[in-house]
This record gives structure tokens, sequence and C-alpha cells, in this order.
């Protein structure tokens, strides 16, 4: 997935989260004590469910795009790691093939240039243990970025889940104040002389 989409994906979950939260508020203040018809305790037992799975589903698709960055994070470093490696090892080959000139051309006596060949086979040893291990650790990142806990078209399918259930319980928000509403006209009396 590219950065673009990515990041577009994770606005878009965050705004979803955001919305929730204003939505959880105005569930609150639409539950104050008042006399209730039958409908309108069908209503808040509905509401309560939907609110309740909203709630599951925004917690989820927060903790899928946490594990999903995670991971991400994880394989680039380890990729970054093994490059910085590799150009450790370019460096101490290049060194070696200065030595052996040097050595050629007389400028290095022959003890310099063993003195300075063993100290390069020090610095490979070093190096090629990191590579093993770096190496160990790309192919663990990359296996758990081929069978992540959470993948764009998860966070994708929970952020219409989320949608969808903000609409849900939107509706019976409204349902429930029309509800009301309706309680109230039914219950004034009726005016004299009309």
């Amino acid at each position: 997935m590219r950065l673009g989409t990515r990041i577009a994906l994770v606005l878009t979950s965050a705004a979803l989260l955001w919305g929730c939260a204003q939505q959880d508020q105005k569930v609150t203040s639409n539950q104050r004590k008042r006399p209730q018809t039958a409908q309108q305790r069908q209503i808040h037992a509905q509401l309560a469910a939907a609110t309740a799975e909203l709630d599951a589903s925004r917690k989820e698709l927060a903790a899928s795009i946490t594990e999903m960055a995670r991971t991400r994070q994880a394989l680039e470093g380890s990729i970054r790691r093994l490059a910085q490696n590799d150009v450790r090892r370019e460096m101490l080959d290049k060194a070696l093939a200065s030595a052996k000139a040097d050595l050629a051309a007389g400028r290095k006596t022959d003890a310099e240039v063993k003195a300075q060949l063993a100290e390069h086979i020090k610095r490979m040893a070093r190096a090629t243990a990191r590579q093993e291990t770096l190496d160990k650790t790309v192919r663990q990142s990359v296996v758990r970025a081929s069978q992540p806990q959470a993948n764009p078209a998860q966070v994708r399918a929970l952020a219409q889940r989320v949608a969808t259930l903000r609409q849900r319980v939107t509706t019976l928000m409204t349902e429930l104040a029309s509800s009301q509403t309706t309680a109230r006209v039914s219950q004034q009396p009726a005016r004299k002389g009309v």
C-alpha cells in the first residue's frame, strides 16, 4: 500500500473514532430519566446494543491500525540495518584491496599489511555475524509483514463496519427523539374551547 493511501486510511479511521466519541456524548445526553413507552424502551435496548458493538469495533480498529504501523516499522528498520551492514562490508573490502595495492607498490611493509589484514579479518567476522543476525531478523519481519494480525484490507473492513454502526446509532437516536416528541405531544392536555 502506498504511503499516501496509508495516511488517508489512518486519517479516515481517526475521524471515525472521533465521531464515535461525539456520538457517545449524544447517546448519554439522550438517556436522561423520563417515563418511557414500550417503544422507547425497545429503541433504548437496541441503541445500547449498537453502541456497545460500535465501541468494540472502534477499539479493534484502533488496535489494528497500531499493529499494522508497528509491523511496517519493524520491517523497514530491519531492511535499513541490513543495508548499513552491506555498506560496512564494502568499505572493509576496499580497505583490503588498498592494503594489497600498498604492499605491491612497496608503500607498506609485509608486517604492516599482515597487521592490517588481521584487523580486516576480525572486522569481517563481526560483519558476517551481524549479517547473519540481520538476515534472520529480516526474514522474521517479512513473515510477520506477510501474515500480520492486521492488514490494510482488514482495517478498511473495520472502518466500514464502524461507519455502518455509527449510521445505525444515528438512526436509532433519531427514532428515539421522534418517539419522545410524539409522547410529549400526546401527553399534552387538549386546549379548552377548541
